[in-house]
């Protein structure tokens, strides 16, 4: 979103390449990016903020975000990711390990950033009590030599990954 007080929202369907039940309540997240640059337009911090609405799936997942064409090594440290499963290897700056674009895991288990009111589903059936999610506040400090305009030609790729 441009706005800095207003958040976008990300649907999911876990079960992609297939069609699956095609509803894209499996996750359902809202998310809002602010990035901070130098006065010779560089960027120096990003900041993402998660809230997830909805989890209607049947299988455990996982929330990431890849930068596409931008390199791990533009990043020096990344903060506030909810990672308690084990899943995720990070590297020393917090950006998962092995890859070739810079790519941030929020949270390696859904289930680890709501707080459920009770019943299977989270925030997908009428009628029941509406949960509450954390908010997953990450913060992203970069190098200093990435330019503002090289972060906006890049793609913003959120993925979830079913871990169980």
């Amino acid at each position: 979103p441009a706005d800095k007080n207003t958040f976008g929202t990300l649907a999911f369907e876990d079960m992609w390449p297939y069609m699956g039940d095609y509803d894209f309540n499996d996750l359902v997240v809202d998310y809002r990016l602010a990035v901070r640059a130098n006065a010779q337009n560089k960027v120096q911090n990003a900041q993402m903020k998660f809230y997830v609405r909805a989890v209607g799936a049947d299988m455990t997942n996982s929330f990431g975000v890849e930068f596409t064409g931008i390199a791990p090594d533009n990043i020096t440290s990344v903060s506030g990711q909810v990672l308690t499963d084990g899943i995720v290897t990070l590297s020393g700056n917090g950006t998962e390990a092995g890859q070739s674009n810079a790519v941030i895991i929020p949270f390696d288990n859904v289930e680890n950033a709501i707080n459920r009111t009770g019943g299977y589903f989270y925030n997908t059936q009428s009628g029941t009590n509406p949960g509450i999610s954390d908010t997953v506040v990450i913060d992203v400090n970069f190098t200093g030599t990435l330019s503002t305009t090289a972060f906006l030609a890049m793609d913003f790729n959120p993925f979830l990954s079913a871990i169980k």
